[in-house]
């Protein structure tokens, strides 16, 4: 298998990856503008899921919006949210079930990070795109920082430490499977003849309480965590809630967390 597969958090993943609605408005509005999407007539999106991006997108321009998934049960949300504009094909990214040439406009948006062979999928995103087409790559924090990193970046130097040492014992280090930086799709890109531009990326500042993060932990809410037994998972959940309160007393404490969303462009 190429890439991971959602269909174990498919019920809570609009949760866990939900974004400020100022954000996320903002997030569509540039994906829309740096494509230049509502001049086109055929828009395919890598890794659709549940449709948080395709279904506003696909309201919003006048346009055949295509969606590939590997997992069926992430597709049936955008199903039960009704988004019925959306052409859904069940399908590997690197291995699309389309004829070459078929789309004017292809986006991936927070994918390439979970595929192993993420430059074949660039590859094939590339073969299914008629000339004079845009990819668009596109994501937060530069791709993937780590979860523990972005959750805990404000925290006390002293409570990151330990909240570091528990992931270490209890091996929960976050193993990234595909793509680490947006700019290795830049360089590819670039290599593969694209002419590569950066569109301003989007930053947004929130908080969360520091309960957020073991809450999420026993969510199992990340892909690290997906094969982690339930009895580990438990105790490491434990600890770090003692750490948590070792460190802040309260748990409803509030701290600052960044959020960056960055975008590729390439024309071909």
């Amino acid at each position: 298998m190429n890439r991971i597969s959602f269909d174990r958090v498919s019920d809570l993943y609009d949760v866990t990856r939900a974004m400020p609605p100022d954000m996320e408005k903002a997030v569509k509005e540039a994906l829309i503008e740096c494509s230049g999407i509502e001049h086109f007539n055929r828009v395919l999106e890598l890794g659709v899921g549940t449709g948080r991006i395709a279904g506003p997108i696909s309201e919003m321009v006048p346009t055949r919006y295509f969606g590939v998934d590997i997992s069926l049960k992430m597709m049936e949300k955008i199903r039960e949210k009704q988004y019925d504009q959306v052409i859904l094909a069940c399908g590997d990214v690197c291995e699309l079930p389309f004829k070459s040439h078929s789309f004017d406009v292809v986006l991936a948006v927070h994918v390439f990070h979970l595929v192993r062979e993420w430059r074949g999928a660039i590859k094939e995103a590339l073969r299914v795109l008629s000339p004079g087409g845009v990819i668009i790559v596109a994501g937060e924090g530069g791709m993937k920082p780590g979860t523990l990193n972005l959750l805990t970046i404000q925290m006390k130097p002293e409570a990151r430490e330990e909240l570091f040492s528990i992931a270490q014992r209890f091996n929960l280090s976050h193993n990234f499977v595909g793509m680490t930086d947006i700019n290795e799709a830049a360089s590819l890109l670039k290599k593969l003849g694209a002419s590569v531009t950066f569109p301003p990326q989007i930053e947004h500042i929130m908080e969360l309480p520091v309960s957020a993060l073991p809450g999420l932990m026993q969510a199992r809410a990340f892909q690290f965590l997906w094969e982690i037994p339930d009895d580990v998972l438990t105790k490491a959940v434990s600890e770090v809630r003692r750490a948590l309160e070792k460190h802040y007393g309260d748990l409803n404490t509030r701290l600052p967390v960044t959020r960056r969303f960055q975008f590729v462009r390439a024309a071909f």
